[in-house]
Formats: structure tokens, sequence, C-alpha cells
């Protein structure tokens, strides 16, 4: 029996293109008011204080400003509640907002999203831990029933911002996503996941924090 002659491996071509990274500005435009929660020092202390096994101390009288004034966030240079400070939102915020709006997209994943674009700071840096400059008309302290723990009740003093603007810039690989797609996914993300709290993407499914992109300019 005539033995079977050997074929040549298959050589599986595989095309990569170049990335072809640019930048974009959008302005965004809040339909309904932002209300941040900063993770303050208060509260990193507290948490510092538990780790190391310190002796607990007796708490202390509740400052409903200090609270308030401790969970903005702050612009650098800028002293929250100053007559001209300057107040701030995490870059990431909106890249997160994004990427969640992805579940309600055909065609898209979280994973592809988080790989093609960015958003950047001022100093045009990943917005990992950055602010992008908050501009609004007025800000005021809210005071809100939370639930913690089993069933137990509690106030937060918080910030909220009213007719609240962004300008966000966008940095992506044009190779994989275009501009009109990230305005798209953004516009989506503002509609149905929101920034800060009481977003529409928390439990609570409120409707604070959504927002619109009014204007897009290439940078």
């Amino acid at each position: 029996m005539p033995k079977k002659k050997a074929t040549a491996p298959q050589v599986v071509q595989i095309h990569i293109p170049k990335i072809n990274l640019r930048q974009f500005d959008v302005l965004v435009r809040g339909k309904q008011p932002l209300v941040m929660h900063r993770f303050g020092q208060v509260a990193t202390t507290a948490i510092a204080s538990k780790q190391a096994k310190e002796a607990k101390q007796a708490k202390a009288a509740r400052d409903p400003e200090a609270e308030y004034l401790d969970a903005m966030y702050v612009m650098p240079g800028s002293k929250a509640g100053a007559k001209n400070a300057k107040y701030g939102v995490p870059g990431g915020w909106f890249k997160r907002a994004a990427v969640d709006a992805c579940s309600h997209v055909d065609g898209i994943t979280k994973v592809f999203a988080r790989g093609a674009f960015h958003v950047l700071t001022e100093d045009g840096k990943n917005s990992t831990g950055g602010l992008i400059p908050l501009k609004f008309s007025d800000v005021r302290m809210r005071q809100d029933y939370v639930k913690i723990g089993m069933g137990s009740t509690d106030l937060r003093y918080r910030p909220e911002f009213s007719d609240w603007s962004c300008k966000v810039r966008i940095e992506y690989n044009a190779s994989t996503i275009s501009a009109e797609q990230i305005v798209n996914l953004l516009n989506i993300a503002g509609f149905c996941s929101g920034l800060g709290e009481m977003r529409p993407s928390q439990k609570c499914s409120d409707s604070y924090g959504t927002f619109e992109v009014h204007t897009t300019k290439a940078a």
C-alpha cells in the first residue's frame, strides 16, 4: 500500500494594522444635576486606623458642612468652599460610563471598548486619577437618607452641581474605531449610565448625572 505524501503545514497570515492614534474634543452637557461623593480624608483615616488596629475613639459630632466639602473633587491649587474654587470630574468616569454602555449596544464588547479609546486630562495624560475641569451654574449641599448594612439608615451630605458641562478630550485608535462611533457610545452612556451618585446604572436607578454630547472638534 503506497504511503501518503506528507502535506506541508498551512501558513496562516495574520494582518495586524498599524496603530493610528488620533484625538478630538467633545463638549458634554449635563441633562440632570451631578451629585458627587468623593472618598474623602475622613473615611480614609478611619479605614487606616481600623487596619492598624488602633484603639477605637469616640465618634465626634458630625459636621455636615465639612462632609459636604470633603465629598467634592477639587482641581489642584483650589480649596473646596473657597470663593474662586475650581472643581473637577474624574476623567475615568466618562470611560467607565462608555464601557458600561456597551451592554446596551450590539456588536461591541466592554473588552474592546476599554482598549479602543482613552479619556485624557488637561496635561494630555491618561485620565486615571486625573480630573477634568467642571463648569456649572450653581452647587448646593444635599442631605440624603441612604441604606447601609443590614437595613440601617444613615445621612449623607453631598454636593449637587446644576447646569454642568465639561470639555472631554478623547484619544482613540482610528484603525479599530471611529470618532463618530465613540460619540454615539458616549451619548448612549449619558442616557443609560450617567456619572456620579444616584446615576441610572446604580442600583437606585435614578437619573442624576445623565448627559449628552453637544459639539465635537478635532484636537
